[in-house]
């Protein structure tokens, strides 16, 4: 007979109700960063593995599975001797861009025993023997003399990116494919050996991925060993990367170089007389450079991919820092550069042998290098000799007034620069920079750092109130088509699209994605945009209204051609997708892009889209939302053109309406009645109106006599 106590049943009843408790939250821990470890070959062939053989390989001859791994030793005289494991079957997919998963291969191997091997990424619907002609993704290794590895990582026949590391590196080797695109090389210990990015127009095959794994002779006829241990496969999220325009006009800090992740924002900056992999690492959470002697001005680091500084609602008292971490220690010479459409606000600091001191200078110029030549000589505007230990950090704080250096061991210094304006965007450079060329040099960059300290909305201009607004010019309204040519696709029978005028505006709409709907467009007989003379003393700004509820995908062309053939244009361009990745661009020689919300889009955009033409800029915005401004001039006389967005790269489709076009000139000061003349189209002219503006705004013929009354009074 079983007989409980009191204390067994208190313990009874903490363990049902503790069980009750797991089986009812056990959904607490239902995403982990990282799935369980799949394991894809354990040493056995199963009916997963085929063995591969090609190029001189030969499974049957070279390879053999032996104590619950794969052995394969080609001797010299094979060719490339390629021999190891294919996949029979599709192994996994890569995640949707949606989602911020990737897929973790790791491959395990005896590094002591291996010499040169292949793991390759192979869409599903090759066999996998021919993984050169048929790889997505590809990671080399050979072995050195030195017991070192050179790996080199590829996508698509490309080689991306290439390091030496150690033997113990070679032991696992995890290859990262992200759902963003980047794909990246890792060791046991998760240090980024090798990264890449996949070309945004690459295609994933949505059946799947297949592995390859063989040996690959470093030269043709010489050996190659592999002893391949095991193959796992997980599931693990990652954070995404800063999108430095949804930042923008957000306070506070955000990093976006963290000295491991090259990603989608930074690639390599390479002028010298070196290849990059041999002189550059990102090594322990920095990005480091060592120069040897004999290799020109050798400057050596990374750019931003894309415009990466914004300077959204900069109005007066909006200020933001950008900040740059270095270690002393391992830096001698390095330049930071601020670019914005060719022109460079550059900080260069260098240590000089000969006085054992360093020096600090700063150009604006539009050289990168700042090598003299016979028709260019660069002074620097701002210089200071300081003790020869390089700074922790550097700071850039911009505001209206300009940029102010500041940081560690370093002078402060305001630098105003004409550049520095509202919505504009700026690419940041970093790289080592010696004292004189050929002289050797280190840098090491750990971080990069934007805070947004404070940002303050632009003022709109205000009009003059006694005076009557400027006309708006309607170039496009629903019942004035007559002068808009309208280009229609010649489609097949089974297309299905709209492409007219209807009493709504012009209507675009495009029911299938793979419309070739491109050419759905109007266009102006005349070149309706004239940036005469006025241009000097206003802005003229152009208007689209588009019905915002449905329109997605569209474009806005400007050029001084007629010839859609031959055309040198400008565009500006929203493009909606179904990751809710809209982008509006600003493509005029150069893109310019900034991310938009879907949210925003949808609750509290009006369906206005403005161009401002400046004398030197052009800015375009979404009305009240997203602008993006191009410190360059345009042309003057132009045709216009509104049209459905490129079909080859959307996801979605292409609908929108737009309903009215207006221009208007902006002077950019308060005028009088009789000024306003200067902005009226010479056919809108009247003479008698113009003469009653100049009565009115004469003083009064007795008026220093009355002023002399009153100061009497």
């Amino acid at each position: 007979m079983l007989l409980f106590t009191k204390e067994k049943f208190v313990f009874l009843l903490y363990v049902i109700f503790a069980g009750i408790f797991l089986l009812f939250h056990s959904d607490v821990e239902a995403e982990p960063n990282e799935s369980e470890t799949t394991i894809l070959f354990d040493g056995e062939l199963s009916d997963q593995w085929l063995g591969l053989s090609a190029a001189g390989g030969d499974f049957k001859k070279f390879a053999k599975i032996q104590d619950k791994t794969l052995l394969v030793n080609v001797p010299e005289g094979n060719s490339w001797g390629k021999t190891g494991l294919r996949s029979a079957q599709m192994l996994f997919k890569i995640p949707n861009e949606s989602e911020n998963t990737a897929i973790k291969l790791s491959f395990v191997v005896e590094p002591e025993n291996s010499t040169d091997f292949v793991y390759a990424i192979i869409p599903s619907n090759w066999d996998g023997n021919l993984e050169w002609r048929s790889h997505l993704i590809r990671l080399q290794a050979n072995k050195n003399k030195d017991d070192t590895y050179t790996l080199s990582l590829m996508i698509q026949k490309q080689e991306l990116m290439k390091t030496s590391v150690d033997i113990s590196q070679i032991k696992q080797l995890n290859i990262i494919i992200r759902s963003d695109k980047i794909v990246m090389v890792t060791d046991i210990n998760n240090t980024i050996l090798l990264q890449a990015l996949m070309n945004k127009y690459a295609s994933i095959y949505p059946e799947g991925y297949k592995i390859s794994v063989l040996t690959h002779a470093k030269e043709s006829n010489l050996q190659a060993k592999l002893v391949l241990k095991t193959i796992k496969m997980q599931v693990i999220k990652y954070n995404k990367e800063v999108d430095p325009t949804v930042i923008s006009n957000q306070l506070g800090a955000a990093i976006l170089f963290d000295g491991h992740l090259m990603g989608h924002l930074w690639k390599p900056y390479l002028k010298g007389k070196v290849e990059f992999d041999k002189v550059a690492k990102l090594k322990n959470g920095s990005l480091e450079v060592s120069v040897p002697i004999d290799k020109d001005y050798a400057n050596i680091g990374i750019q931003s991919t894309q415009p990466i500084i914004w300077l959204d609602e900069f109005g007066n008292a909006s200020k933001r820092e950008i900040i740059f971490d270095f270690i002393p220690e391992k830096t001698t010479g390095f330049a930071i550069v601020l670019a914005n459409n060719g022109e460079n606000f550059t900080v260069k600091w260098f240590k000089n042998t000969k006085t054992n001191k360093a020096v600090i200078q700063i150009y604006i110029s539009n050289s990168l290098t700042l090598i003299d030549n016979w028709n260019s000589k660069f002074t620097p505007l701002f210089e200071k000799e300081l003790d020869a230990i390089a700074p922790e950090q550097i700071k850039f704080t911009i505001s209206p007034q300009g940029i102010h250096l500041s940081g560690d061991k370093v002078p402060e210094h305001l630098q105003e620069w004409k550049n520095i304006t509202a919505n504009s965007g700026y690419d940041i450079y970093v790289y080592s920079f010696p004292e004189l060329p050929n002289k050797p040099v280190k840098m090491a960059l750990k971080k990069i750092t934007l805070d947004n300290l404070k940002l303050v909305p632009i003022k709109s201009k205000q009009g003059n109130e006694s005076v009557k607004p400027l006309p708006i010019k309607e170039f496009l309204n629903k019942q004035n088509t007559i002068n808009w040519d309208i280009t229609r696709w010649e489609s097949s029978e089974n297309s299905t699209f709209s492409c007219e005028f209807t009493d709504a505006g012009f209507t675009v709409k495009d029911l299938e994605k793979d419309s070739p709907i491109s050419e759905c467009s109007i266009n102006h007989k005349d070149q309706i945009i004239n940036l005469d003379e006025r241009i000097e003393i206003a802005d003229f700004k152009l208007t689209a209204q588009f019905k915002p509820k449905e329109t997605k995908n569209f474009r806005i062309i400007w050029s001084s051609q007629s010839n859609r053939r031959n055309w040198d244009f400008c565009e500006l361009s929203l493009s909606q997708t179904e990751n809710n990745t809209n982008k509006l661009n600003l493509n005029c020689s150069g893109i310019l892009q900034k991310t938009v919300s879907s949210d925003w889009l949808e609750s509290q955009w009006d369906g206005k889209v403005n161009i401002i033409y400046g004398d030197k800029f052009i800015q375009a915005e979404l009305n009240n939302g997203k602008a993006l401004r191009l410190n360059a001039g345009s042309y003057k006389h132009m045709y216009l053109y509104v049209m459905a967005h490129d079909y080859r790269h959307k996801t979605t489709n292409a609908e929108f309406q737009v309903t009215e076009i207006t221009g208007q000139w902006q002077p950019h000061h308060k005028i009088k009645s009789v000024e306003r003349w200067q902005y009226i189209d010479k056919e809108d002219f009247d003479p008698a109106a113009f003469i009653q503006d100049l009565a009115n705004d004469l003083p009064h013929p007795n008026a220093s006599i009355l002023e002399g009354e009153d100061n009497e009074k």
